[in-house]
């Protein structure tokens, strides 16, 4: 069943951390590359990074986050504690944490080496899946579920890119600039893999894709 968790606020104020203007410049970068698509005025996609120090607390993007506007400082939450049974979240922030919490909160305690979690959502990736060979999920799950949480941590194992079946993926890395990477080369690879004439020289693709044989 999906996650309707209730959130307990410690304190209503944003984040104060550094590395929040990374994380802010990665939602831009996946909004413009199109790894967390607009939807309903929002973006499709939650991305969040591990709070050194302070136990399986992460800063993650808040619910229903419009990066194509100005990002601003409310966009971020920072998430103390969950628990899945109660159904309850701890968090400090100006906004409902992602829908996705849960998932992010579940990677973190299973993975001591991840210190950053990016999910997205991409066609194109989701196409071309099964050919990058990474793990996808057994099943299609509902999204925010906790039957979602439960396939990824099946094939978690320790592996860094998963795809969630017709629904989106997860990059996982040490920290925001691997994690971000990784989905980013991925899918220029499948766009690529898809339209062989992007990888072509300009020259090349002006000659109709002959190369220095036409």
């Amino acid at each position: 069943m999906r996650v309707t968790f209730h959130t307990e606020f410690r304190d209503r104020t944003p984040p104060r951390d550094d590395r929040a203007a990374e994380l802010r410049s990665w939602c831009v970068r996946f909004h413009d590359s199109n790894l967390t698509p607009p939807y309903r005025g929002s973006s499709l996609g939650n991305l969040s990074f591990r709070v050194h120090g302070d136990g399986h607390a992460f800063i993650i993007t808040a619910s229903e986050v419009r990066v194509k506007d100005d990002p601003a400082e409310d966009m971020f939450v920072t998430v103390h504690s969950c628990d899945p049974a109660k159904g309850i979240v701890s968090a400090s922030g100006l906004k409902e944490p992602s829908s996705e919490t849960m998932l992010h909160a579940a990677i973190y305690r299973e993975r001591g080496d991840v210190g950053a979690v990016f999910h997205g959502h991409s066609d194109l990736l989701l196409r071309c899946g099964e050919t990058l060979g990474v793990p996808v999920t057994e099943r299609e799950e509902e999204a925010a579920s906790l039957a979602l949480v439960a396939s990824v941590l099946h094939v978690l194992k320790d592996e860094t890119f998963i795809i969630m079946r017709n629904h989106g993926f997860l990059s996982l890395g040490r920290d925001m600039h691997e994690a971000g990477e990784q989905a980013v080369r991925l899918y220029e690879h499948c766009r690529d893999a898809l339209d062989p004439r992007r990888s072509l020289p300009d020259e090349a693709q002006r000659r109709g894709g002959r190369g220095d044989n036409g």
